[in-house]
């Protein structure tokens, strides 16, 4: 069977673009040494206690500075802040330190940034990291959590951004 595709890594990079996820950016640090970048690897982990795991590159400057601030909050998109998503992607040719001031912000209580009109803010502090060959697998345990309006997702698949119809959302 062909799949147009010639290694084992690239077979799992589209088979990976096969997982329709939500877009979150993650945010960390406070002041001129806040970073951030836009992440669909996020998963809840447990209820009790509440934590939520998230997986960071290496090799981006967001990591270094997770592991300095230990914390981190995860802003899930609404469907209006696709704008942010490339911009805190590296798409949109925005230096990171001028990456925060597309939006509004505020601090919850770890005081990394929550994305003003969020879904939902999930303020986290490390609870544990776990290395693999390129990234972090970051365990953080939930301090706050702040609710935005509500709002249709901003979801990613195959390398596109979708949102969900408002029809009914119960």
């Amino acid at each position: 069977m062909t799949t147009g595709q010639n290694t084992l890594e690239d077979q799992f990079r589209a088979a990976m673009r096969q997982l329709a996820t939500a877009v979150n950016i993650i945010t960390t640090g406070q002041g001129d040494e806040r970073r951030g970048l836009t992440a669909s690897a996020v998963c809840s982990l447990t209820v009790t206690p509440p934590m939520v795991l998230i997986c960071v590159n290496h090799f981006g400057e967001a990591h270094r500075a997770i592991l300095e601030n230990g914390a981190f909050c995860v802003n899930v998109l609404n469907a209006e802040q696709r704008f942010l998503a490339d911009i805190f992607a590296g798409q949109a040719g925005v230096e990171p330190a001028e990456r925060f001031s597309h939006a509004s912000w505020s601090e919850l209580e770890s005081g990394a940034p929550a994305l003003d009109g969020a879904l939902v803010n999930i303020d986290c502090r490390i609870a544990e990291r776990v290395q693999t060959s390129t990234h972090s697998v970051f365990f953080g345990a939930v301090e706050a959590i702040r609710f935005g309006q509500q709002h249709t997702p901003l979801l990613h698949f195959d390398r596109h951004y979708f949102s969900l119809a408002t029809a009914s959302i119960a």
